[in-house]
C-alpha cells in the first residue's frame, strides 16, 4: 500500500463512541494511507474511546441541544479546523457543514460531504417550518463549488440530487463481514427480540413496548440511549420482559446481537428521512443472522426482493407487530438461512472501493 500522507479531518456532532459508519470509513481511509482524525462532541456520559487506526478529538459545548448548541458547536469546530493542518475536510450531515465548508475555503483544502440522512426531513423538524427553512438554507448555501458528495443509498442520493442539483455517490451502510454460526436454532423457550440504535422519536419504540409487554413468551431487548429513554423506562415499568441494555461498545455489539432471534427496524411514516432510509441496524441484523421486521420502504424492499429475510410492515399498529413476529416464527429457518446468504453480499468490504475512489480522485 502506498502511503500518501494526506490529512483528512471528519466531523460529526455525536460523541463518536456509537458511530459505526464513521468508524468503518475512518478505519478504511487509514488503511489506504490517509492520516485521519474524527472530530465529535464531548458529552457527560461519553464512553472512553478505544484505540484505533485513526485519531479522535471531542469538543466540549456549554449548550446541549437546539439552535444554540448547533451554533456553538459550529463556531468551536470552525476555529478548531482552522488551527489544523489538513488536506481534506469531511463534513457529515448538515449540522457540521457550515464550519467544515467555511474552513475548507479559508484553508484552501479539498472538501467532501457525507449525508447520512435527509437531514431537513427528520421527525424533530416536523411542524417547525422556520427551523426547517434554516437547514434547507444551509444545504443550499454550502453544498456547492468543488465539493465531492456521497450518501447512504440510491434513494437518498436521488432525492438530494433533485434538491441540490448535485451528484451524490453511494457508500452503503453495510457492516464488516463476520463469520456466522453454521447451525440455526428454532426451538425458542422465550423469543428474544432486539432493537438497537438511538431511542428517539418515530422509532416505533412505544408501540413495541405496548405490543410485546403483555406477551409472556417474548422479551424485548433495547440497546441504545436517546431523548425518549426516560419515557420508555416509565412505559416499561409494568413489564418485566422489557430489558434496557444502554449503550454497547461497537466492537461488542455484534457478539451481543447474534444472541437474539429477531431484529426490529421500525419507523414512523411521517418522515421522508425514515421513508428513504437504509438503517445500520437493518444490515447489522442480517450480518448476525437475525431475520428482520422492518418497514415497507424502498431500500428495505430492494433487499427483501433479492433475499427474503424480513417481514415488511405498512404500519406500527400493535396487531401488525405481533402478526409480523408470528410470520417470522412460522418460517424462521428459511428467513435465517436467507440472512446467511445475504451477509455475503451486504458487507462493508463491498463498499470500500467506492470510498477509496472518491478520496483518491481529489
Amino acid at each position: 500500500m502506498a502511503i500518501n500522507h494526506k490529512r483528512i479531518i471528519c466531523t460529526v456532532t455525536n460523541d463518536l463512541s456509537q458511530d459505526q459508519r464513521m468508524y468503518r470509513i475512518c478505519n478504511s481511509l487509514s488503511q489506504y494511507g490517509y492520516q485521519v482524525t474524527l472530530v465529535g462532541r464531548e458529552l457527560p456520559n461519553s464512553l472512553p474511546l478505544k484505540g484505533d487506526s485513526f485519531s479522535t478529538r471531542r469538543l466540549s459545548c456549554y449548550f446541549s441541544k437546539g439552535f444554540l448548541f448547533y451554533l456553538e458547536f459550529n463556531v468551536r469546530l470552525f476555529f478548531f479546523l482552522c488551527s489544523q493542518k489538513v488536506d481534506i475536510m469531511n463534513s457529515v450531515d448538515l449540522d457540521t457543514l457550515p464550519a467544515g465548508r467555511l474552513a475548507s475555503w479559508i484553508k484552501k483544502s479539498h472538501f467532501t460531504f457525507d449525508a447520512h440522512e435527509l437531514f431537513t426531513e427528520v421527525p424533530e423538524l416536523n411542524g417547525k417550518p422556520i427551523r426547517k427553512l434554516v437547514w434547507k438554507s444551509v444545504e443550499r448555501l454550502f453544498i456547492r463549488g468543488s465539493a465531492r458528495c456521497y450518501t447512504v443509498n440510491e434513494s437518498v442520493a436521488s432525492e438530494l440530487k433533485r434538491r441540490t442539483k448535485w451528484d451524490f455517490a453511494v457508500v452503503q451502510n453495510y457492516p464488516l463481514s463476520k463469520k456466522l454460526e453454521e447451525s440455526i436454532t428454532t426451538n425458542f423457550t422465550t423469543i428474544e427480540l432486539v432493537y438497537q440504535g438511538m431511542l428517539n422519536k418515530g422509532r416505533g419504540l412505544e408501540e413495541l413496548i405496548a405490543a410485546v409487554g403483555s406477551q409472556a413468551n417474548m422479551r424485548l431487548n433495547i440497546i441504545g440511549r436517546g431523548d425518549l429513554e426516560q419515557k420508555l423506562h416509565d412505559l416499561s415499568k409494568p413489564h418485566s420482559n422489557i430489558i434496557f441494555h444502554g449503550f454497547i461498545e461497537s466492537q461488542d455489539l455484534h457478539r451481543l446481537t447474534k444472541q437474539f432471534h429477531i431484529g426490529l427496524n421500525l419507523l414512523s411514516d411521517d418522515s421522508a428521512n425514515y421513508y428513504y432510509s437504509s438503517a445500520n441496524k437493518f444490515f447489522d441484523f442480517i450480518m448476525a443472522g437475525l431475520p428482520v421486521i422492518s418497514m415497507n420502504y424502498p431500500e428495505y424492499q430492494k433487499v427483501n426482493e433479492q433475499f427474503e429475510l424480513a417481514v415488511l410492515m405498512d404500519d406500527l399498529k400493535e396487531s401488525s407487530i405481533l402478526s409480523a413476529i408470528e410470520a417470522i416464527l412460522k418460517n424462521y429457518e428459511r428467513y435465517a438461512t436467507n440472512c446467511h446468504q445475504a451477509a455475503a453480499v451486504y458487507n462493508w468490504e463491498s463498499q470500500e472501493g467506492t470510498l477509496k475512489s472518491i478520496y483518491d480522485s481529489l
